[in-house]
C-alpha cells in the first residue's frame, strides 16, 4: 500500500483570533484584475457570507491544473482593501510567468467559526466542487459551511459512497471496457467495478484524506466523485500515513 506522510502545518492553519479560528482556504479570483505597475496586479475575491479575511493578510496566487496549465505559483501579496464580501489583494507577480486570470486560486488564511471542520471541509477548502456521476452537486464550500456536526457531514459521505456503488453497478452492467484487475493497494487483485459496489465510508474517508494531502491535483476544479475515486483505486489507493 502506498503511503503519504503529511506535515499538517503546511495546509492546515489553526490559530485563535478573537474567538475565531484561522484556516488556509483557496478561493478563485474573479474577473476583476487590474494592473498596478510592472510587477503588481490587483485581484479580487468574493467570499461566502460568514467568512472574513483580515486586512494585510498574506496570500499566494496559484494557477489551477487543467488542460493548459500546471500548478504554478504566480505571485504573492496581501489584502489591501475590503468592501463588504469583496477582498482585494495586491499580488507581486513572478517574472516570466503569465498574468493572473479569472479562476486562479488565491490561498490565504481565513477567519472561520460556527461550522464543523471535518473531512469534507478539508477537501472543498481548496476550491473543489464534488458532483455525482449524474452532475448533481454533492459538496462544495457553501455546503460544508452548513455542517454543524459529524452527523451532518456523514450524510454527505454516505451520498459519496452511494454514488460510487451506483457507478460501479452501472459500468458493470454496461460491460464497460475500463474494468480491470486492480494491480496494487488495498484492493489489489480485485475487479474494479465489482469492488466499487462494495466500498464503505472508511474507503471514502481514506480518499478524502488523500485529496487533502495532494490538493494541487484536484484544486480549483469540479469533479465527478465516482470517477476520481475509481482513478484512485486504479492508481493503487495511495493513502495518508498518520
Amino acid at each position: 500500500m502506498k503511503k503519504l506522510l503529511i506535515i499538517f502545518c503546511a495546509f492546515c492553519i489553526i490559530t485563535p483570533s478573537q474567538g475565531q479560528l484561522k484556516k488556509l482556504i483557496a478561493f478563485p479570483i474573479t474577473g476583476y484584475i487590474v494592473k498596478g505597475n510592472d510587477s503588481v496586479q490587483i485581484v479580487q475575491l468574493n467570499l461566502p457570507e460568514g467568512l472574513t479575511i483580515g486586512k494585510s493578510e498574506a496570500g499566494i496566487l496559484k494557477s489551477v491544473k487543467n488542460g493548459t496549465d500546471t500548478v504554478t505559483e504566480l505571485g504573492t501579496g496581501k489584502c489591501n482593501l475590503i468592501k463588504n464580501n469583496y477582498y482585494y489583494f495586491g499580488i507581486i507577480t513572478k517574472k516570466g510567468l503569465r498574468s493572473p486570470k479569472e479562476g486562479d486560486l488565491l490561498y490565504t488564511s481565513v477567519n472561520v467559526k460556527g461550522f464543523y471542520f471535518g473531512y469534507l471541509f478539508n477537501v472543498v477548502r481548496f476550491g473543489i466542487t464534488i458532483n455525482s456521476v449524474e452532475e448533481r452537486k454533492l459538496a462544495d464550500m457553501k455546503m460544508a459551511m452548513t455542517f454543524k456536526d459529524a452527523a451532518a457531514e456523514q450524510s454527505v459521505i454516505d451520498s459519496l459512497v452511494n454514488d460510487v456503488h451506483y457507478t460501479g453497478k452501472s459500468m458493470a452492467e454496461q460491460q464497460n471496457s475500463q474494468d480491470m484487475v486492480l494491480p496494487d493497494g488495498i484492493f489489489k487483485g480485485k475487479k474494479l467495478f465489482a469492488t466499487m459496489q462494495l466500498i464503505t465510508d472508511k474507503d471514502v474517508i481514506a480518499f478524502l484524506k488523500y485529496i487533502d494531502a495532494r490538493p494541487s491535483i484536484y484544486a480549483g476544479n469540479t469533479w465527478k466523485f465516482s470517477e476520481i475515486f475509481a482513478t484512485w483505486m486504479a492508481s493503487g489507493t495511495p493513502t495518508v500515513l498518520e
